[in-house]
């Protein structure tokens, strides 16, 4: 970045729903602050939590949390 532009864009990753953390995936990470951001119907988002509000209705619910489940890339988060 030279003087507030971008010198070359193929510098630059593209943020994803779901990705909050700005890592350019979504992963387990991104579920770690989800789990935090999680208030409840009319909790209100959190500071830093309005990414995970999909449906932008001012509040992050189980209905965030299927999403985000779908966003996952298929075999990336194991469970042991």
């Amino acid at each position: 970045m030279i003087d507030g532009t971008i010198d070359n864009p193929s510098n630059v990753i593209q943020s994803q729903p779901g990705d909050c953390n700005g890592s350019g995936n979504v992963d387990l990470a991104d579920h770690m602050d989800l789990e935090a951001s999680l208030a409840g119907p009319g909790g209100g988002p959190g500071v830093g939590c309005d990414c995970f509000d999909f449906d932008v209705d001012g509040d992050v619910t189980i209905a965030e949390f299927a999403e985000f489940q779908l966003r996952l890339p298929q075999g990336r988060i194991r469970m042991r």
